[in-house]
């Protein structure tokens, strides 16, 4: 019994001095001129802050084709007899004067099946 309780005091010193040697280590931690100034240009907002309404919006449909049943996304089946084509699509390119966030198929899918 006094061996185990031994045992266990010494894994106890052993892990708090281990702990105290990591964090006086950290102390003394330095950035190099190159990454204090990686870490300020990433810090600072690009273009002036607030959000990037730089873009042109491009609607797109959405379109499955076959001809018998389709399952979407592993759940809901479908009977398709050519295409099945839905709108909601969105990508986005540069140059615009619009905020855009792209929106995929698999996406519009999931809106319309769950």
């Amino acid at each position: 019994m006094k061996r185990k309780f031994l045992g266990i005091v010494m894994i106890a010193v052993i892990a708090v001095a281990t702990g105290w040697g990591i964090i006086q280590n950290n102390k003394n931690l330095t950035l190099s001129d190159l990454a204090l100034a990686n870490v300020e240009a990433l810090a600072n907002e690009e273009s002036g802050g607030g959000l990037d309404a730089n873009y042109n919006r491009h609607p797109f449909n959405c379109t499955i084709y076959g001809n018998g049943k389709v399952q979407i996304l592993g759940g809901n089946i479908l009977k398709v007899n050519g295409s099945l084509t839905f709108e909601g699509g969105l990508y986005c390119s540069k140059g615009g004067s619009f905020t855009c966030t792209p929106i995929e198929c698999a996406q519009v899918w999931q809106w319309i099946f769950d």
